[in-house]
């Protein structure tokens, strides 16, 4: 099952635009599916905000997820940055003390 985050405009050449999913729609998302199948393992994407990135964890947490893998993708393969600095500050404040493992690009 899948929580759709962001969607991007990219090509080969770089990213063009990075735009966040509102966080009350990745909110319901993350419950949806949490709350009907339950999960053994989660991994995480782009999570592209300090304010999706503190939903998430707030829907993992009231969920019991276990076996969190968080894969902060931060910079697209082109080197264009995904998220500003601010931002990679709060994934890792409130994504990786969670994690399992972490598994930064």
């Amino acid at each position: 099952m899948t929580a759709i985050t962001a969607i991007t405009a990219q090509n080969t050449r770089g990213v063009l635009a990075v735009a966040a999913l509102d966080t009350s729609m990745v909110q319901a998302q993350l419950h949806c599916v949490l709350e009907d199948l339950g999960v053994d393992a989660v991994k995480t994407g782009m999570v592209p905000s300090s304010a999706l990135a503190f939903e998430t964890i707030m829907a993992l947490t009231k969920f019991a997820a276990p076996n969190i893998v968080v894969d902060p993708v931060m910079v697209a393969s082109s080197g264009d940055r995904l998220m500003s600095p601010d931002d990679t500050v709060h994934i890792r404040k409130y994504l990786f003390p969670s994690a399992l493992v972490v598994t930064p690009n």
